[in-house]
């Protein structure tokens, strides 16, 4: 079961309950121009905080028995993830967005703290009644450390539906 409440139009989930009985609310500030979640709990206390500064940081703190188990920091720009830094000094993913169709930015690579690269290509030749959205046409991940790189290509029908990958 899930409780959908906000002010407005706009209505997001404050409580999700599951058939045992488990369940976790979600706190949410609503005075930004979207609602910003700001934390979950369950009977056990906090699990998540998401801590905001301005339009450009977000901070994802896990928690368990009270104490932080583990923090990750999301860089935005434009409102797309600009770079990830992860928990513990392991390293930080980081985002390459480019334009896409005419809805702007998308993500379109994203460099591991491995060194890994995987990139994406976009198309947006679809048809229909209202603008397509921009779909996936290529997929590469580049490992690294002399591996080879594996490269996908996607096609898809007229109809609904997709086609299998090609490698």
């Amino acid at each position: 079961m899930e409780v959908l409440t906000g002010p407005g139009p706009i209505k997001v989930p404050t409580t999700v309950a599951s058939p045992t009985g488990h369940q976790v609310t979600l706190a949410w500030d609503f005075d930004a121009p979207l609602p910003r979640l700001r934390e979950v709990r369950d009977d056990a206390g906090v699990l998540l905080r998401v801590d905001y500064t301005g339009d450009f940081e977000v901070t994802l703190t896990y928690e368990g028995g009270g104490k932080e188990l583990a923090r990750f920091e999301l860089h935005l720009k434009d409102g797309l993830p600009s770079r990830l830094v992860l928990p513990a000094s392991n390293g930080e993913y980081s985002f390459v967005t480019s334009p896409v169709g005419p809805d702007g930015p998308w993500i379109t690579g994203r460099t591991a703290p491995t060194g890994a690269v995987e990139t994406v290509t976009y198309s947006t030749d679809g048809n229909g009644p209202t603008p397509p959205l921009p779909y996936v046409t290529h997929f590469t991940v580049n490992p690294g450390d002399g591996m080879p790189a594996v490269e996908t290509t996607y096609e898809y029908t007229d109809r609904t539906g997709q086609e299998a990958p090609t490698r």
